[in-house]
This record gives structure tokens, sequence and C-alpha cells, in this order.
């Protein structure tokens, strides 16, 4: 016989367990999660801080998932800050071990920002967490794909999200 989801939540409602005991058995509840891009505009990257915004906000979802309760009432909510982001050039090739020790091509793509668990007013933050993920460029695919740059964005996002959840 298997207990789904709905089942248990279903028996812990009538047992009287609050979120908080729900949050302890598989992690905190949030009631709602939020991406921070606001200092990548002011750095001039608009077209890219939202593609930063939205695939923060997908892959945040995705590790977070069964710990996003719209309606867990006085539940805080999750804001991933991103203070800054690098892409440098790369072109499939790397500077051997002269440049960096490892024969490998030592370029690296970051994206640096902060977790903050913020309480359901938003007026106080719970829990500071700063996160600089940093993505070999070439683990996007190859250099001259059309697409290379976003796909690059997409694997720091994913990499940010990851590590998001083993920190909170």
């Amino acid at each position: 016989m298997s207990l789904s989801r709905r089942a248990l939540l279903a028996g812990l409602a009538a047992a009287g367990l609050t979120g908080r005991a729900v949050a302890q058995a598989g992690g905190q509840v949030f009631s709602r999660i939020a991406v921070d891009v606001s200092a990548l505009r002011v750095q001039g990257l608009g077209p890219w801080a939202d593609l930063v915004a939205e695939s923060l906000d997908d892959s945040l979802r995705r590790e977070f998932v069964g710990r996003i309760a719209p309606g867990a009432r006085g539940a805080p909510m999750l804001v991933a800050r991103i203070n800054g982001m690098s892409l440098p050039a790369y072109v499939g090739s790397g500077g051997g071990p002269r440049f960096n020790g490892s024969g490998g091509n030592g370029t690296n793509d970051y994206l640096d920002g902060e977790l903050l668990v913020v309480t359901a007013g938003g007026r106080q933050v719970l829990e500071r967490k700063p996160i600089l993920s940093a993505v070999p460029a070439a683990s996007a695919g190859a250099w001259y794909q059309p697409d290379i740059d976003r796909q690059r964005v997409l694997a720091l996002t994913r990499h940010f999200a990851g590590w998001a959840r083993r920190m909170i």
C-alpha cells in the first residue's frame, strides 16, 4: 500500500502538526521564492539580467520543489539576490600548464550573489548565505554554438540553485 503526498499532508494536518514540523522533516518551507537582479540592471546588463532572473527562478523552483507553500502563513520568503556575473571571453582553447598550472582551459564563468531568508512581511532578514558559483565556460557546450552565451548563463543559474538547496 503506498501513501500519497496528499494523504500524508492530510494526516499531518489531522494530527495537528504545523508547517514547521513538516519543514523539519524535509527542509524549511518558504511562502515564495524571489530573484533580485537589480544590481545587474544597474551594471547595464538588462537583457542578461532578465535571462538570469527567469532561469534562476526556474532552477530554484526545481531545487526547492515540495518546499514552496504559497498558503503557508508566516513562512519566510527565499530571495536570491544576484550582485554580479562574469562571462569572460571563451574561444575553446586554454593557455595550458604555463598559465594556470592544470593544463586545462582555466576560463570560468561566475555568478556572485546571496540567499536571503526573509520574514513573511519582508521586514527582516533571518539568514544570509553568500554564494559564488564558478562553472567552466566549456561546460555549456562548444564555443561556436550560436547561443553559447545563453547556455553559459543557464549553466550558471542551475549551479547557483544547486548550491542554494545545499546551503538552506
